[in-house]
């Protein structure tokens, strides 16, 4: 092992253990150049005679957790995330005086671009248990921001000390104003006493906003939040939709455990289409992978399709062409090391989509993948590289990186935006196109602070495609 790599691994050992979940996965920065182009066989990287993409900073204090990027009608762009770590707070006397554990605060915050520059502000600061489970940023109409994520306070029936509502925040006056949109297991009746039971929903909540303009989320209900042995094994995956002015609540994936990683998309026929993560193995059923599911009937019924059999990674990502019309799914296939797209043809049938891997074969990638669709029907795609082939299984700094892929000419060309100084980089990318329909990319680093490594908050801003 080179005494660069046996450094950096041993520095950012201990950071990586408290600042990431099970899936782990300041002052200006200048801005460099990077980027090198290659196609999907081709046995080494060819250096651009241009490099595209130009890098920055969009806020380092070991921040950049679970970061979702979007575009507004008006073209602004901007993102939400998390502080990698929560703050401890006094004790959480809500639920009782024995055994009272303190309250764990999590900072949102909430960035806009402009030019170069990008202006951090705190959205929110829920009280979580564990680990933030999502959070997710969109664009209405109008180009107001707002950010579906779990909220609440606790729950003394259940001596519950975390975060148990699914709340839709939109920016106000002085802070920004929280609509709670779900409170309860019940709300998405299902005729069945032990998924209508509990008050702990929101996990992974995905925000869409349909054709008229509305908003739709999609959370995982997990009913007493761990008061139950079963409650994450028989958790739902649930769908809130606003129509003519209140919110309507349906449960899609009843009883099996769904419900991670949520996205919500609508299709040209208004349609919603949710793509979602079942992590759970059931002795009685085979739930377990990545799935979609669609409603024609505004939300009484749902077709559903499984894209793959096993755990994936967290995050995958789901559009609608704006041209074609078609859907298209980014995800991670853990067992091969490399992302793949699931494309569903528009006006076939729900069960057809074709399934086609991505990446470089070398190389062990794929993780936290985004798909976006530029203004000229050009399809690009983001993911985390971790390490080459036959080298472990711990993602390794000199060989991570975060890649770039878009398909023109019949082809796919591969670009590496980032690849890091000494820590570990390109995690949680999210991938968009600007009002100017340039590449825009945010993404977590760990990046050398003295003796130790902090995660901040990269982005990247690629020339347009063409």
């Amino acid at each position: 092992m080179s005494a660069k790599r046996a450094l950096v691994l041993w520095s950012i050992a201990g950071l990586l253990s408290t600042a990431c979940g099970s899936d782990d996965g300041g002052e200006p920065m200048a801005t460099v150049d990077m980027g090198t182009q290659q196609s999907v066989d081709s046995s080494r990287p060819t250096p651009m005679r241009e490099k595209p993409w130009t890098t920055g900073l969009v806020e380092r204090g070991n921040t950049g957790h679970q970061p979702s990027l979007s575009t507004a009608p008006n073209g602004t762009v901007a993102t939400a995330y998390f502080h990698t770590q929560g703050e401890t707070e006094e004790p959480c006397t809500e639920v009782g005086e024995a055994s009272v554990p303190n309250k764990k605060r999590w900072t949102i915050r909430y960035a806009e671009l402009t030019g170069t520059m990008w202006q951090p502000t705190t959205a929110h600061r829920p009280l979580l248990l564990g680990t933030p489970v999502g959070l997710s940023l969109r664009f209405d109409p109008d180009s107001t921001p707002h950010i579906a994520t779990m909220t609440g306070e606790p729950l003394e029936m259940l001596r519950y000390c975390g975060a148990n509502d699914v709340g839709l925040l939109t920016p106000g006056p002085d802070e920004w104003d929280l609509e709670t949109v779900v409170m309860e297991s019940n709300e998405a009746m299902s005729g069945q006493p032990a998924s209508d039971f509990g008050s702990v929903v929101g996990y992974w909540s995905g925000l869409a906003f349909d054709n008229d303009g509305q908003p739709a989320i999609a959370y995982r209900d997990v009913h007493g939040g761990g008061l139950q042995g079963d409650d994450l094994t028989r958790a739902d995956m649930e769908f809130a939709w606003k129509r003519n002015g209140s919110w309507a609540n349906f449960a899609v994936d009843v009883g099996e455990g769904a419900g991670d990683f949520n996205q919500v998309v609508f299709d040209q026929d208004n349609h919603p289409v949710i793509l979602y993560s079942n992590p759970v193995e059931q002795q009685s059923a085979d739930k377990i992978g990545l799935w979609v599911a669609r409603s024609t009937d505004q939300g009484e019924s749902w077709a559903k399709f499984r894209l793959f059999e096993g755990k994936t990674g967290e995050r995958p990502s789901m559009v609608v062409h704006p041209i074609t019309g078609d859907i298209i799914v980014a995800f991670y296939h853990p067992e091969e090391g490399r992302p793949y797209l699931a494309t569903w043809r528009a006006g076939g049938e729900f069960s057809q989509w074709a399934l086609e891997p991505l990446g470089d074969p070398r190389y062990i990638e794929g993780q936290h993948p985004t798909v976006a669709i530029d203004q000229n029907g050009v399809l690009g795609v983001t993911w985390y590289r971790c390490l080459r082939v036959g080298q472990g299984t711990t993602c390794d700094p000199q060989d991570d990186a975060i890649i770039f892929a878009w398909y023109i000419d019949d082809e796919w060309v591969i670009e590496i935006i980032d690849d890091g100084e000494m820590g570990l980089c390109g995690r949680y990318p999210n991938l968009t196109f600007g009002g100017d329909n340039r590449p825009v990319v945010v993404y977590q680093c760990a990046a050398r602070r003295g003796d130790d490594f902090e995660f901040e908050l990269r982005y990247a801003r690629r020339k347009e495609l063409r």
